[in-house]
């Protein structure tokens, strides 16, 4: 049996995951929106969205018969209807943008078209409108019969969907596979003995008594690409195969066999299916994108530290700012340099601080021993100058 207090308390967990990424890409699209450009990053967010709804709605659909799964199965109560309806447009949804990701992967890394930006509205609009054209279109016709087991259109179009976008993306995946391949072996061609430069020691190669690197730079970049392409375009399509897989088989047996007692089944699927915001999560924290928008506001951040830190002080000096940050309030300006000084530059900060502060002492009492030995020379100049008058 369905265990409800496990499955509420993975519902919630999605939840709450999926809330986060949406909240941290809105920080992002309102601190800086270039952080936010890539479509394939606010597909994710979309993503998010759909599943913050989908798992909303499961936990309705569930708690309005408060019952046990088979009334949940045969029940047509008007607000488990709805909310079915609801959550499973969520899912064709969230599948459908997750096409999308792919898609405009093999846009750019493939055929290298680099305006899809200005294709965005298609990108977003176009799977909330076929996900209602086909939802529409499975409640005008009715339903399915296969034997005794009734299927909406709704969910067969997730199940084809489901089918192949996962060979898709293995097609893809391999055609950017071989693409960047190539790259790196004309790279390789080009530039037979490497480029010299700052490359890391078991790369390195003595050539005529200097130490070179035998990865020349470019290759070291095309070969950073695979792999990041490989990361961008499997994380997301993968985590769905992972949840989706055991719904697939659930109602491959309805279909095949629906007289077959599936209940160990049905309660792995509902399992599943409730992590699927916390699996997203996983793969979010894991995304290149995520990290290159983190990146550039802590490099934001520490530009900000650090001339608030040269503008204040007993060795204060006026120089140009080359933060991008600018805070009206005092309060927010206090609260980007704790957070700089706990959370970024670490428990290292008080020590390095110190440091300075020492740093300065000591040139404070350089600085008055140089006044005072000045002041010396002065009094004895006068005294003999006195006497020369004398004289």
């Amino acid at each position: 049996m369905l265990n409800w207090t496990i499955f509420t308390v993975f519902n919630i967990l999605s939840i709450l995951c999926s809330v986060v990424m949406v909240t941290t890409m809105l920080g992002f699209w309102l601190y800086q929106r270039k952080l936010v450009e890539r479509i394939s990053f606010r597909l994710v967010g979309l993503c998010a969205i759909c599943d913050v709804m989908r798992h909303a709605f499961r936990l309705v659909q569930i708690y309005a018969n408060d019952g046990s799964l088979d009334q949940n199965i045969h029940d047509r109560a008007n607000l488990f209807q709805i909310s079915s309806v609801i959550g499973e447009m969520a899912l064709l949804t969230f599948i459908l943008y997750t096409f999308e990701i792919v898609l405009n992967l093999q846009l750019v890394l493939v055929h290298q078209v680099r305006v899809m930006i200005n294709h965005q509205a298609i990108y977003f609009a176009a799977p909330p409108i076929f996900v209602l054209a086909i939802a529409i279109l499975s409640e005008c016709i009715g339903g399915i019969f296969f034997g005794d087991v009734r299927i909406y259109l709704l969910t067969l179009t997730i199940f084809v969907l489901f089918t192949l976008i996962l060979c898709y993306t293995l097609v893809i995946c391999i055609m950017i596979v071989v693409k960047l391949v190539r790259t790196t072996r004309a790279v390789v061609q080009f530039h037979p003995f490497g480029i010299p430069g700052p490359e890391k020691n078991e790369t390195d190669a003595v050539l005529g008594g200097k130490k070179v690197g035998i990865v020349s730079s470019s290759e070291f970049l095309a070969r950073k690409a695979v792999r990041q392409a490989i990361i961008h375009i499997l994380m997301y399509p993968v985590a769905m195969f992972i949840v989706g897989f055991p719904t697939m088989v659930v109602r491959i047996l309805y279909l095949c066999a629906p007289t077959l007692g599936i209940e160990i089944s049905l309660d792995l699927e509902e399992y599943s299916n409730a992590l699927q915001g916390v699996v997203n999560f996983v793969c979010f924290l894991l995304d290149p994108a995520l990290h290159t928008a983190v990146k550039s506001v802590k490099r934001d951040l520490l530009a900000f530290y650090y001339d608030e830190k040269s503008q204040s002080g007993p060795s204060a000096s006026i120089s140009e700012s080359t933060s991008s940050l600018t805070f009206t309030s005092t309060f927010t300006r206090r609260l980007a340099l704790w957070c700089t000084e706990r959370f970024i530059l670490g428990p290292q900060c008080v020590s390095k601080e110190v440091e300075v502060e020492v740093e300065e002492v000591h040139t404070l009492i350089l600085v008055n021993s140089k006044y005072e030995e000045i002041n010396s020379n002065l009094m004895e100049y006068e005294h003999v100058t006195n006497k020369v008058k004398h004289l």
